[in-house]
C-alpha cells in the first residue's frame, strides 16, 4: 500500500493536510500480467488559509480546497481506516520520508479524536518501507539531493507530476522496486520485518549524524543567536521511525 500527503506546511502540530492518497497494489496475478491498482484520493477542507508557498508546491489553493474538499476529520478517519485495513490484510506500507506523512496523520487523529493508525494495528505501524531511509542506508556518503525527484532520477524511474500525492506515492513505489532490483542483499532478499527493523537503526544513525553536523556548523558561527538556533535545531531532531510519537523522549541525540 502506497501512501503520500501534501500539506499546508511542515509542522504536523500546526499545519493542515491538504491532499492525500492511498494506493492499494495487489499481488502480481498468477502467470504474470499487469496489476490493477486501487487508488483512494482525498482533498481536505483547510482549517486555515493554505500558505502561498505551499500552494506553489502542490498547486492547491485555499479557495479550491474549501469549495471541493471534504471535512478534515472525515478525510483523516477514512485515510486511517484505509491504511489500517490494508496493513491488517498483510500489506507493507511504502512511502517517501514516511515518518513525515505518518506523523502528520497521527497528529490529525489526535486533533479530531480518531483512533490513530498505531493503535489500530496489533504490532504498531509495521512493516514500512521508506525509500528515503533505505537510500541513505545503502548510500550514506553519496553527495547531492535526496528528495523524491532526485531519487527517481538516480534510480531511473518515472515521476509524473511531482507534488501530486498520487504521483508521488506511485513514484515512491517505483523507487522501492528499483531498490529491490539494485540491492538484493540489502533489500529484496531481506524479510520485510527485518528490513523494517534495519530502517529503525538506520534512522537513528542518520538522525545522530545530522544532529552532529548541525552542531559542527554551529561552532563555525560568530553570531551567538544564530549559533544557539543551530544547537536548538540539533536538539529538536527526533530519531523515531516510522512516525514520531507525541511524547518527547528524555534522551536527546548527542
Amino acid at each position: 500500500v502506497l501512501f503520500d500527503l501534501e500539506t499546508g506546511g511542515l509542522d504536523p502540530d500546526v499545519d493542515d493536510i491538504v491532499t492525500g492518497t492511498v494506493v492499494m497494489v495487489p499481488a502480481r496475478p498468477v502467470g504474470g500480467g499487469p496489476r490493477t491498482l486501487v487508488t483512494h484520493e482525498w482533498l481536505a477542507v483547510p482549517t486555515k488559509d493554505i500558505p502561498q508557498d505551499a500552494t506553489d508546491v502542490h498547486g492547491i489553493t485555499t479557495e479550491y480546497a474549501r469549495e471541493f474538499g471534504t471535512p478534515m476529520g472525515t478525510v483523516v478517519d477514512e485515510m486511517t481506516r484505509a491504511l489500517a485495513g490494508a496493513m491488517e490484510a498483510g500489506a507493507t506500507l511504502i512511502g517517501m520520508n514516511a515518518a513525515f506523512d505518518l506523523t502528520f496523520l497521527d497528529r490529525k487523529c489526535a486533533e479530531y479524536g480518531i483512533v490513530p493508525l498505531s493503535e489500530r494495528l496489533p504490532n504498531g505501524i509495521r512493516p514500512v518501507v521508506d525509500v528515503y531511509v533505505i537510500d541513505k542506508g545503502v548510500h550514506p556518503y553519496r553527495k547531492g539531493k535526496r528528495n523524491l525527484g532526485a531519487l527517481c532520477e538516480f534510480y531511473g524511474v518515472t515521476l509524473d507530476g511531482a507534488h501530486d500525492a498520487t504521483a508521488d506515492a506511485l513514484a515512491a513505489g517505483r523507487v522501492a522496486w528499483a531498490l529491490c532490483r539494485d540491492y538484493p542483499d540489502d533489500v529484496r532478499n531481506v524479510d520485510v520485518q527485518t528490513l523494517h527493523d534495519r530502517q529503525v537503526a538506520w534512522k537513528i544513525e542518520q538522525s545522530r549524524s545530522f544532529a552532529s553536523w548541525l552542531r559542527r556548523e554551529a561552532g563555525k558561527l560568530d553570531d551567538p543567536v544564530e549559533r544557539q538556533k543551530k544547537h536548538a535545531d540539533a536538539d529538536s531532531i527526533r530519531p523515531e521511525w516510522p512516525y514520531v510519537p507525541r511524547a518527547v523522549p528524555e534522551a536527546t541525540l548527542s
